[in-house]
């Protein structure tokens, strides 16, 4: 199905996209900070942790647009993000929209021959990254994928201390970008690609604007009314149910989000002892290993659980703090469920209503799935190649 013949989302949400969103925040609020990178950032990745406020982070991403540009990307392309929980990956993300591009997320720990495999499918022609994320040397990495990969033309990065071949995009000036014409993505636009298997074969999924607008918009709906002031994230790109759980969450609720690096205690209490009303985005795990105890008291935060179909922890019981849970269905679907509900039984219900009332017509379904497992609806992923010359828009 055309992503432009669709049913849009209602108003007042019928005509966002990402970076509409960020455009909003700035004009509201635009001196309150809303991204800030994990504090001990500078020991893993060599780069000064980096707190933007609404209006540095548009600016910013921007910019990052115009860069994107001038390195030669084009409308249409495939962008590869290889990045951490970092400011610089929702910037990479909305910026390639900006530039018309389309960004290919895989997590930073893939091995080489996957991510090759991968910007071999979508035809990559250029990747971002760093030059490392903690002892993983990953601009080396990109390194190697590009001398794979003939499609690939430009490999930049985001710090400092980049390996021979990779485009610095730090320092630069309004006199080192070519002009180029603005690109206003539409939310039918695919906003984000994301991989999974299928019978140990690579398939790519495919995101609109419209889709993760929704998906975040079923989160902040899971929480049951709940509000808080910052959004504290320990999960690292690679899966798009992350995405709507953090970024998009954060933007479209209008709330801070704060980043979390690799993690350790010591460094989740130093962020929420300077976070106001936080609302933590964590693995599964967190609770089933115990680690979310350490975090009890007269002010626990609330949590949000983050778990792959399949995981153990996807079909456990959640303990008081988490208000709300996301399973990631492969990259096919994201499911915002309450903390308390029968995850199994809700998969095998067959169709699922998307918790945000209004948000979509009467007539349109949000999930479903069909006998033979096949997820459909407005919030099921495009899964496969684009059709030719549809790689910003679903085919």
């Amino acid at each position: 199905m055309d992503r432009t013949t669709e049913p849009a989302l209602l108003p007042p949400w019928n005509d966002v996209t990402l970076p509409a969103l960020l455009a909003r925040q700035a004009a509201e609020d635009p001196e309150t900070v809303f991204w800030t990178d994990c504090p001990q950032r500078e020991a893993w990745n060599g780069v000064e942790p980096r707190h933007l406020t609404a209006a540095n982070a548009l600016a910013c991403t921007r910019f990052l647009a115009a860069q994107l540009s001038t390195l030669g990307v084009q409308r249409g392309d495939h962008v590869l993000l290889l990045l951490a929980n970092l400011v610089e990956f929702p910037m990479a993300v909305m910026a390639c929209a900006l530039a018309g591009a389309v960004p290919l997320v895989l997590p930073a720990d893939e091995k080489v021959e996957t991510l090759r495999a991968a910007a071999e499918k979508l035809a990559v022609t250029t990747i971002l990254t760093t030059a490392r994320i903690g002892d993983i040397a990953i601009g080396d990495k990109a390194r190697q994928v590009a001398a794979k990969v003939l499609t690939i033309r430009c490999v930049a990065g985001f710090g400092f201390d980049l390996p021979d071949g990779v485009v610095s995009l730090e320092g630069w000036s309004d006199e080192d970008i070519m002009p180029a014409e603005p690109v206003e993505p539409a939310p039918a636009d695919i906003a984000l690609v994301t991989m999974m298997r299928t019978e140990g074969l690579l398939v790519p999924a495919r995101r609109s604007h419209a889709q993760l607008v929704a998906e975040a918009l079923a989160v902040q709906a899971g929480l049951g009314g709940a509000d808080f002031g910052t959004l504290v994230s320990l999960l690292h790109p690679g899966s798009a149910s992350t995405f709507a759980g953090s970024h998009g969450l954060s933007l479209v609720a209008g709330r801070p989000v704060s980043l979390v690096g690799p993690y350790t205690r010591e460094t989740l209490r130093s962020q929420l002892s300077h976070a106001d009303a936080p609302l933590l985005l964590v693995p599964g795990h967190f609770f089933t290993r115990g680690e979310a105890s350490a975090f009890s008291g007269p002010a626990e935060p609330s949590m949000i659980a983050f778990s792959r179909r399949g995981d153990t922890e996807a079909l456990a019981p959640l303990p008081g703090q988490a208000v709300t849970r996301i399973v990631a269905v492969d990259e096919r679907a994201t499911l915002a469920l309450p903390a308390d509900a029968q995850v199994a039984d809700m998969l095998a219900s067959g169709q699922l209503a998307h918790p945000h009332k209004g948000l979509l017509s009467a007539n349109t379904l949000w999930l479903g799935t069909t006998e033979s497992g096949d997820w459909l609806g407005f919030g099921a992923a495009r899964i496969g190649e684009p059709a030719a010359g549809t790689a910003s828009q679903a085919a």
